[in-house]
């Protein structure tokens, strides 16, 4: 399963089927009987493997000077000095042998979600792919003469990176979705959705200021007096049944301000990226109960709402992107990436070890480095 979901499992070699039948011919990296790799996607995935090398080199470096009795020393060491990836080991198996092996998991990733889209008979839908497209050609037009050097031409590029994203999308949703294979009913969705979610409110306010000279201060005594007035107001009509709506307008009453301060989302606490305090006091919440609180430079009103009273999003269709959406994907993400794991190991594929030869692992990363170091 490729990076864009989740790492590949490891492939079995007695399932593959090698071939070096693309001798002289340096076009295609690999192939199936109905689908075809051209070897500017091999080498982009060889560029992304070598990045991701490049990182768990400097991870391990950085985790050694961390545990060495000299840190200060070996930090200062290690930045001193750019560690060349290609001499290291990754995982156990030397870095080009480590890169190779990861395209090759990438390539055959992406021959096998074309592979399910055909055996599920997914209609796939152009226009919501070419949404995933449109996002990352942006990105190869940034980078444009980057890629072209490596060899990696735009369709390659958007094929492996926005196209793949959208069929694997829509595969998910032909399994799980409505009407699909395996569809999860609405109520198991609405059951998963009131157990581990939670909707909250808040509006931030910052314990800073800055003066005429640029330079930031902390708010006045009078500021900050109103400020705790304001919110203990709005905490405690909140307890006492207003609305979130009625919070946002006695704001901008208060503040004389037609803006709107007011943040709010439906999550789940614990992948939301919060900070550990922000996380501690929503979970300390009971259902339609609100607090103010200081977090750092920031005072809060923090108000958690009745999940129950999110469920009609669930039914939402207006977008693509909804709220059912983000749910299933929760609830079913682990078991579809075991399905592409176990079909990739699967797929039998052609290899043309021509091209694999031609771009190299070492010539791809030549060209990286060349292209860094001007």
């Amino acid at each position: 399963m490729k990076n864009i979901v989740k790492p590949l499992a490891v492939l079995s070699t007695a399932a593959l089927l090698m071939c070096s039948s693309g001798c002289g011919d340096t076009s295609w990296s690999f192939k199936t009987k109905d689908d075809t790799l051209s070897n500017g996607t091999y080498i982009y995935y060889t560029y992304m493997a070598y990045n991701e090398a490049s990182s768990k080199v400097k991870e391990e470096a950085s985790k050694e000077a961390s545990e060495s009795s000299e840190t200060s020393k070996a930090a200062e060491s290690s930045e001193s000095s750019e560690v060349d990836v290609m001499t290291q080991k990754v995982e156990g198996k030397s870095a080009e042998e480590w890169i190779a092996d990861k395209a090759k998991e990438e390539c055959i990733a992406q021959l096998t979600m074309d592979k399910l889209i055909k055996e599920h008979k997914v209609e796939v839908d152009e226009t919501e792919i070419e949404t995933y497209t449109s996002y990352y050609e942006q990105y190869y037009q940034y980078g444009a003469s980057f890629y072209t050097d490596l060899g990696i031409s735009k369709e390659s590029y958007l094929n492996a990176t926005g196209r793949y994203t959208g069929l694997s999308d829509q595969l998910f949703n032909s399994i799980y979705d409505k009407g699909g294979s395996k569809e999860v009913p609405s109520e198991d969705v609405e059951k998963y959705f009131k157990e581990n979610y939670i909707h909250y409110f808040c509006i931030p306010y910052s314990l800073k200021t800055t003066d005429e000279d640029g330079n930031q201060k902390d708010i006045d005594d009078k500021t900050m007096d109103t400020l705790k007035t304001n919110f203990a107001k709005y905490a405690d009509m909140l307890n006492k049944g207003s609305s979130t709506d009625d919070i946002v307008k006695q704001y901008q009453k208060d503040y004389d301000t037609t803006e709107d301060p007011s943040q709010s989302d439906t999550i789940i606490v614990e992948d939301s990226g919060m900070g550990e305090e922000f996380q501690k006091i929503i979970n300390g919440l009971k259902e339609k109960q609100a607090t103010v609180t200081s977090i750092n430079d920031t005072y809060y009103l923090i108000y958690k709402g009745a999940i129950a009273d999110q469920v009609s999003t669930l039914s939402d269709d207006s977008t693509k992107i909804n709220q059912r959406t983000r749910v299933l994907h929760k609830m079913k993400d682990e078991e579809f990436k075991k399905y592409l794991d176990d079909e990739e190991a699967k797929l039998k594929y052609e290899t043309n070890d021509a091209c694999l030869s031609r771009y190299s692992v070492k010539s791809t990363v030549d060209k990286i480095k060349s292209q860094s170091a001007s």
